[in-house]
């Protein structure tokens, strides 16, 4: 998803390999210029059982079932490499944050480059995470941020499921199982690409 003035540009980059969706709406704290960023707030509002939010660095070498098998109620995610999820924080931040989210702070969360959920369960979640970057009153927005405040969101209902990390340089996204208006198949350049080991057959919604 992208804001309305960027879906020119992103449909014509993508050539067809994914469908580019307009943000129904932007997000309260986050600068014009990063609101394409947190397109992955508005996965409720999209007509499906269930939906996935992926990276374009996150390479599913075989279906991925269990991402979509998600109870009511759920999130399946995949656990982040930071100890804490206040690591993901600038330095000058982290008071900010851990004073409105001490126990989030010092546990262990989710990577928010990938994870699945039921829509009907979380209708609001924008809301809720202009919620919460409002109660911390940063100086500023950057775009790591979204991250820490999703686990204060979603953390309480993530089931974490089995994956792998490795170093690489530049890669090609392609996601088995997750249908292409879910994840785009270009060209990436990043310092970790996912290895998320799901066994069995895809299903989607």
């Amino acid at each position: 998803m992208v804001p309305a003035v960027d879906l020119a540009e992103a449909t014509d980059r993508l050539k067809g390999l994914a469908e580019v969706l307009v943000l129904p709406r932007p997000i309260a704290g986050v600068p014009e210029k990063m609101q394409s960023g947190i397109g992955k707030l508005f996965l409720a509002t999209l007509p499906a059982e269930v939906v996935a939010y992926v990276d374009a660095d996150a390479c599913f070498v075989r279906p991925a079932t269990r991402l979509w098998a998600v109870p009511p109620g759920r999130v399946h995610a995949v656990e982040d490499i930071a100890p804490v999820v206040l690591n993901n924080l600038p330095a000058s931040f982290k008071d900010l944050f851990r004073k409105q989210f001490p126990e989030v702070s010092a546990s262990k969360g989710f990577n928010a480059g990938l994870f699945a959920l039921r829509p009907s369960d979380w209708r609001d979640l924008p809301e809720r995470f202009e919620a919460a970057l409002a109660r911390c009153q940063f100086p500023s927005y950057r775009g790591i941020l979204d991250q820490p405040l999703l686990n204060t969101i979603l953390g309480s209902t993530v089931t974490c499921l089995p994956s792998r990390t490795w170093p690489t340089g530049s890669t090609t996204a392609h996601a088995s199982g997750i249908p292409p208006s879910m994840v785009s198949r270009a060209r990436c350049s990043g310092r970790f690409a996912t290895r998320s080991e799901f066994d069995g057959r895809s299903r989607t919604s």
